[in-house]
């Protein structure tokens, strides 16, 4: 179902808006600057990647009928391990035939590293016209139609899926999604300048923002159609929703977190939400992928203690893994005489 990729759209959002206000206003181009902020980027988001996905093909390789794209068992040796190096590289997902292989969700990491990736030369363009973040939307959506276009007539011929069709690359790349981060990058910029002018009592922005954000489900809920059927309406009028009606609410939600005194802004700045909310890049690798084959196996299912044993597994992989990791990935290091 598309409504089911809201949370991703938040998750882009979200990223957009972080990134920019964390590191426009004290961005450089230097050396050390680049081996930092690389290092963040790896040290934030890789280990628990890498621990899963490892964790994950090697479960494949035990139990070949777990693989969600059922072809482990028929690919040949050297095609497997083109899938797993593009797994653990990120790369797979530019490849439409193995974009979900692994842990499935891990998709959007692929999308999240191209956007890291472009993101310091945006910023250092956003310091002269904000005209540049108009700019970066339509050279990637350009770029990327364009790669379509002239990869059509070779596509026989390149493995995997590379790029092959136009609604993988709008639904599944950084050359689709890119109006997500640029809505939480505008949201950084009017942030920087000074965001309202006048606070509201109330918090109607983030009673809008909520209310449009479900709307937008309940509306994607309506037109979605069975896997398998063709439309050619209902597609674009997917992606009109999830591109440009659905960053608003997100926005306008997010906007009435940081400025607005709700009842949800309390709840989330008090001590447990924070712990869940460190864990959450956890919990979205684990919720869906291994544990769920576990539990089937080897537990009596359901979707409450599912979520239950989802949040205290992201918690403890969090504790123990991810937070002194990255710690030890960003430490300062001293030079060596």
């Amino acid at each position: 179902m598309a409504e089911g990729h809201i949370g991703v759209s938040v998750f882009f959002v979200l990223s957009g808006l972080l990134i920019t206000i964390r590191y426009q206003t004290y961005m450089n181009l230097s050396k050390d600057w680049v081996i930092k902020y690389a290092r963040n980027r790896i040290a934030r988001i890789y280990p628990i990647y890498f621990l899963l996905t490892v964790l994950t093909f090697l479960v494949i390789a035990y139990d070949p009928t777990y693989d969600p794209l059922m072809r482990w068992a028929i690919d040949l040796p050297i095609h497997r391990a083109w899938i797993v190096a593009l797994n653990l590289t990120f790369l797979r997902g530019f490849f439409n035939d193995i974009c979900f292989s692994g842990v499935a969700q891990g998709w959007t990491l692929t999308v999240e590293e191209c956007f890291y990736f472009s993101a310091p030369l945006l910023l250092l363009a956003l310091r002269r016209t904000t005209w540049a973040l108009v700019a970066y939307v339509v050279v990637l959506l350009a770029v990327g139609l364009a790669v379509v276009h002239l990869l059509a007539p070779f596509q026989g011929r390149i493995p995997f899926g590379f790029l092959n069709t136009y609604a993988f690359v709008l639904n599944y790349t950084l050359f689709g999604r890119c109006l997500d981060f640029a809505a939480g990058i505008g949201l950084a910029i009017w942030v920087q300048r000074g965001g309202p002018k006048v606070v509201p009592q109330k918090p109607w922005r983030t009673l809008l923002g909520a209310t449009w954000i479900i709307g937008c489900m309940v509306w994607l809920a309506a037109i979605a159609v069975p896997e398998g059927t063709a439309s050619t309406i209902v597609e674009p009028m997917i992606l009109f929703i999830r591109s440009g009606v659905l960053p608003v609410g997100i926005v306008l939600f997010f906007a009435g977190l940081i400025y607005e005194a709700s009842m949800l802004r309390r709840l989330l700045e008090t001590r447990v939400f924070e712990l869940l909310g460190q864990s959450s890049y956890a919990f979205y690798l684990v919720h869906l992928g291994l544990l769920s084959y576990v539990m089937q196996h080897y537990m009596q299912y359901n979707n409450l203690l599912h979520f239950v044993v989802a949040n205290v597994l992201s918690i403890l992989l969090y504790l123990s893994i991810e937070k002194p990791v990255h710690r030890w990935i960003t430490k300062p290091r001293l030079a060596v005489a």
